[in-house]
């Protein structure tokens, strides 16, 4: 136990104050034991187990909290992939893998993409440089590890887009699907007003949280549905229609405050407008929002 809890302390900024040792060597004890149940056939050493630990649970103010929620079968798991054990690494590819295969296959990736993206995968998780632990130490205990797998397979998806069409990033091509564009209505609302519109748009995409961006881009660009998107985040679909409901309304209200904050419109160009971002968005979302 002592010398499971000094590899940990090694690997942090110092020992542990002295009234504590005892209850985080206890904790940190408990999690490998719990771990090799679940792995009995991964050999994991004390040392190790504790490095990648330690990258979870450094600069964490109530050690012990970290420390106990923690999930012991994924962190031994982790740490024998991250120290290059290739059954280890088939055994998380088994586990995690697949449901991200089937998140690229709703995406429309067809199977050569997707074996490259995940071969992409493959190396952001498990190589490092010399010296450093590899990055699937950062996932580990940052929340659902499948989830969270399974989303940087979605966004390597995302990202190889860009072979064959505008950045996915570049909210013109998501002005684009939303057909913020010219039509009879826009073609009578000044020209200066149209190009405030998608500048206010622009801007109110920016301000999305990163989660919000990557739905909004699985729906447009992707085309995915309420059911495809809530599988991918492995949430109920109501969730998912929830997240979508409220992008639109984001994306709605923020473009119009901006709007009206930075243009002098007259009443009438104003409601045109409104009408036509109003409109965008109903038609955009209508189809993924639509009830059963």
């Amino acid at each position: 136990m002592a010398s499971l809890l000094e590899a940990l302390e090694a690997r942090l900024d110092g020992p542990l104050p002295a009234d504590e040792r005892p209850r985080v060597a206890a904790v940190l004890a408990d999690l490998l034991r719990r771990g090799r149940l679940a792995w009995p056939g991964l050999a994991v050493t004390d040392e190790a187990f504790a490095a990648c630990v330690a990258v979870r649970v450094r600069g964490s103010a109530r050690l012990l909290d970290a420390l106990s929620a923690l999930p012991a079968d994924d962190l031994v798991l982790v740490t024998a992939c991250a120290h290059g054990d290739a059954g280890a690494i088939e055994m998380f590819e088994e586990r995690y893998f697949r449901p991200a295969r089937e998140a690229l296959r709703r995406m429309r990736c067809d199977a050569a993409v997707i074996d490259d993206l995940l071969q992409r995968l493959r190396e952001r998780l498990f190589v490092a440089p010399g010296g450093e632990l590899p990055r699937i130490c950062g996932l580990v205990g940052g929340g659902d590890l499948g989830a969270l797998v399974r989303i940087a397979a979605v966004r390597l998806g995302l990202n190889a887009a860009r072979d064959d069409r505008r950045s996915d990033d570049d909210p013109e091509s998501l002005l684009e699907r939303l057909a913020i564009d010219l039509d009879p209505e826009a073609e009578l609302i000044a020209a200066h007003a149209r190009s405030a519109l998608a500048r206010a748009f622009t801007d109110t995409l920016a301000a999305l949280t990163a989660r919000d961006r990557t739905v909004l881009r699985l729906h447009l660009v992707h085309g995915l549905a309420i059911d495809e998107i809530g599988a991918t985040f492995r949430v109920h679909r109501s969730t998912a229609a929830r997240w979508l409901a409220k992008i639109r309304s984001d994306l709605e209200e923020g473009t119009l405050k901006l709007l009206r904050e930075r243009l002098d419109l007259s009443e009438g160009e104003a409601a045109s407008l409104a009408r036509l971002l109003q409109s965008r968005l109903e038609i955009s979302f209508s189809r993924v929002l639509a009830p059963d």
